[in-house]
């Protein structure tokens, strides 16, 4: 897609590992664990964050959505 597009319809979800477990895998393209809590890539921003209104949705940088992207065959890494 247009890079403009991806960067709008992309958003990093970070919650912690507990609350993870609420999340629609369905959402998900890809998540990582950090010592925080788990960061997952989602690619519609705007209905991820009215889904799940007590977690935060970040922009997503080009660099991180490809990070995201190349990892997604592991759907959950670190």
């Amino acid at each position: 897609g247009c890079k403009d597009d991806i960067l709008e319809s992309h958003g990093i979800l970070k919650c912690g590992k507990d609350d993870f477990g609420d999340v629609d895998p369905a959402d998900v393209i890809s998540s990582r664990k950090t010592d925080f809590g788990v960061e997952a890539l989602v690619d519609h921003r705007e209905d991820v964050k009215r889904k799940y209104s007590g977690m935060v949705v970040d922009p997503a940088a080009l660099e991180e959505i490809m990070v995201f992207y190349v990892n997604r065959d592991k759907k959950e890494w670190s």
